[in-house]
């Protein structure tokens, strides 16, 4: 007669491993695809690095474009600008940044020119003999007509300077100038590449410049209005 099996006999069917079916492999590859794309964009736009090469910083401005540009500029004439009133000139000088004593010499400049509409254009007899310009305030506005990516230029004008770094808003400031003078723009610092792309104002005239490299000084004619 046959011997029942013991408890200790029994065991239950091993089943042989099966490997991850095609479909499955798959789908856990896209999974690691999405999360690896994820984690690299998220750390090129938090940290500004350059994983992405399609994506580039800077200035863009086409061939076509900068031509354009150049050409506008050198049949520009020039630009009118509007003086500040005589009771908002305190304030403008204010702003301007300037030391106590370039503060007071400025104002003291100004005293000498008449400051009402009415003889704006005219000259002024000068003690050395001939005539000399009177010295007004006008608004000057600046901005970055491109992609904000730290450009700098300096403006001088009679003496002033003022080094600013451009942004899409524009920055505005009172400068002095004199009946048909000259606004100098110089190119300091070319932010992310592509040139330094700056536009400047005052009150409804405005003028785009040519794509400047740094060191390349460029002038604009201005007549107050």
């Amino acid at each position: 007669m046959t011997k029942p099996l013991q408890s200790s006999q029994l065991r239950p069917t091993e089943q042989p491993k099966r490997a991850p079916s095609f479909p499955t492999f798959y789908r856990s590859l896209l999974l690691t695809g999405v999360v690896v794309g994820a984690i690299t964009c998220g750390t090129y736009f938090i940290h500004g690095s350059e994983i992405l090469p399609f994506y580039q910083h800077g200035d863009h401005v086409s061939v076509e474009e900068q031509q354009k540009r150049l050409a506008a500029f050198n049949a520009l004439g020039p630009m009118e600008v509007t003086p500040i009133p005589e009771q908002g000139i305190s304030n403008a000088v204010d702003a301007m940044q300037l030391s106590v004593a370039a503060r007071q010499a400025l104002m003291d400049e100004l005293a000498k020119s008449p400051q009402t509409p009415s003889i704006q254009h005219s000259a002024l007899p000068d003690p050395a003999g001939g005539h000399r310009h009177e010295l007004r305030l006008t608004w000057i506005t600046l901005w970055d007509t491109d992609t904000e990516d730290g450009d700098v230029v300096r403006i001088d004008t009679q003496g002033y300077s003022r080094t600013v770094v451009l942004k899409k808003e524009p920055t505005t400031f009172a400068v002095p100038v004199s009946q048909d003078d000259a606004i100098t723009v110089t190119g300091i610092r070319d932010g992310d590449g592509g040139g330094i792309t700056v536009g400047v104002a005052s009150g409804a005239s405005k003028a785009v410049f040519p794509i400047m490299s740094e060191g390349e000084v460029l002038s604009l004619r201005v007549r107050i209005r």
